[in-house]
């Protein structure tokens, strides 16, 4: 059964039909998390899962519901997408679980395609609009302020979010529209969790992050067409991430003499690989730990070993200055002098030891896989299958629909740059093909070299030498 909406034929059927024989939602489980507020050694506070509960589509139970998109057009602004779980949602004090701060909805309002209806309340199972800034993003769960909501706390599961596995430069055409690219840019980042704009400090140039060529393409376009921002984009390169493969223990010693006071810590314990989730952005991606008693070093000591590594060390690594995974860093004993053991002497033996204890770490770099769908004719099926694999692609999956195939399979990402010109050569302009991010995987080391290679070269980073 279908629906035409244009001439209004068939639409009314076909919801009809929905309704009728389709699941119903109330059939569904939907779960959350009872979460609650702890706070670290900075004074930072994080939510930390306690329990999974099942959400229940009863207006009577507390308000749950999550901010699914954002989205900012000139006609009504900015709008937060939100879909009510349980309870219901009137225009009142709200939370952001996220941010544990307090709002006032500005308007609610139920859309019908590109009109709104101001309403008063929501109901549990509904979707609507918040229109008007409340300072959320899109994951982020809303309850009901005040007394109740702070002695039970609940958020939704969260929104996966993969990893961004491409980057590239981008150049504002006229100087004068620099603040107007940054403010969209922002709303973008906003609306989307996979797309990132910052400042390369270093190099100063402005970099964009998202999941492909295409993705990048697209708000490039947007700005071009909806604001009339001109940009140029530079050459995409993919993001890397680099790993250790090897566990070592160390018993380090620093020692800097400069004329008056010195710099002097001794540092023992272990580095070793940590396994993680190479799927994800989010999550544990490298563990500091410590077993060190005050006597041996102070405690403010231990914090300036774990922060060189967190902010400095895991941030930009030694091989092409890619972000570092996958480390567990165990400092168990040391030792420290009266007079030169200080937070500047600590952070740079922790530096020293990272650089000094590489090598024997054997470190690698790794790369994102994707998941690749060729939709073909069944005639050019073969040459494209080739093609992918020419491309080190692994093609897992064949099926002939008469004229039609589709072929799937997985490779490395970089390996796909200019495949869409290649496909439809192959196909005469009928062939077309989907990525979507499966997860990193470690590279070969010859391969790993000659990508460092080639990307400090361009970057001025410090040459590394995987390959002895």
């Amino acid at each position: 059964m279908v629906g035409v909406c244009l001439p209004h034929k068939g639409v009314q059927l076909l919801m009809d039909a929905v309704e009728r024989y389709l699941p119903s939602p109330l059939e569904r489980k939907n779960t959350g998390f009872q979460i609650k507020r702890v706070k670290d050694e900075d004074g930072n506070t994080t939510n930390v899962k306690e329990k999974e509960i099942e959400l229940s589509t009863d207006d009577e139970k507390p308000l749950v519901a999550l901010i699914f998109k954002l989205e900012e057009t000139k006609k009504s602004g900015l709008s937060n997408y939100v879909r009510v779980y349980q309870g219901k949602m009137r225009k009142e004090h709200l939370m952001n679980i996220r941010t544990g701060k307090s709002f006032l909805p500005p308007k609610l309002v139920r859309m019908h395609a590109d009109s709104a209806e101001v309403i008063d309340e929501v109901r549990a199972g509904d979707i609507c609009a918040i229109q008007g800034e409340i300072n959320a993003s899109s994951g982020d769960t809303i309850m009901k302020a005040g007394p109740q909501a702070g002695s039970q706390l609940f958020s939704c599961e969260d929104m996966y979010v993969p990893p961004r596995v491409i980057s590239a430069s981008v150049k504002v055409k006229d100087d004068r529209d620099a603040g107007k690219v940054r403010d969209r840019m922002n709303s973008f980042m906003r609306e989307d969790p996979t797309f990132v704009f910052y400042r390369n400090t270093e190099t100063n140039e402005e970099i964009v992050e998202g999941m492909g060529e295409l993705h990048l393409d697209i708000y490039i376009e947007r700005l071009k067409r909806e604001h009339g921002l001109q940009l140029e984009l530079g050459k995409p390169t993919v993001n890397y991430r680099e790993v250790i493969t090897e566990r070592q223990e160390f018993d380090f010693v620093f020692k800097r003499q400069s004329g008056g006071a010195g710099q002097w810590a001794h540092l023992k314990g272990y580095i070793e690989p940590l396994p993680i989730d190479m799927s994800v952005e989010k999550g544990l991606k490298n563990k500091v730990t410590t077993k060190c008693s005050n006597g041996d070093i102070r405690e403010a000591l231990q914090k300036s070993v774990i922060k060189q590594l967190e902010r400095k060390i895991f941030v930009k690594g030694e091989l092409m200055g890619a972000p570092v995974w996958g480390v567990h860093f165990h400092l168990n004993g040391g030792a420290m002098h009266e007079v030169d053991s200080n937070d500047n002497a600590f952070k740079n033996a922790t530096q020293e030891l990272w650089e000094t204890m590489l090598p024997k770490l054997k470190p690698t770099l790794v790369e994102p896989y994707m998941e690749v769908e060729m939709t073909v004719p069944a005639s050019n099926m073969t040459d494209v299958a080739t093609e992918f694999g020419k491309r080190e692609g692994i093609v897992t999956e064949t099926i002939v629909d008469g004229p039609d195939a589709t072929i799937r399979g997985e490779t490395a990402l970089d390996t796909m740059f200019g495949f869409i010109s290649d496909l439809r050569r192959l196909t005469k302009g009928q062939g077309d093909f989907s990525m979507q991010f499966k997860e990193y995987r470690a590279m070969q080391t010859y391969k790993a070299q000659m990508r460092m290679d080639e990307r400090n070269k361009e970057t001025g980073h410090k040459l590394y030498q995987l390959i002895e």
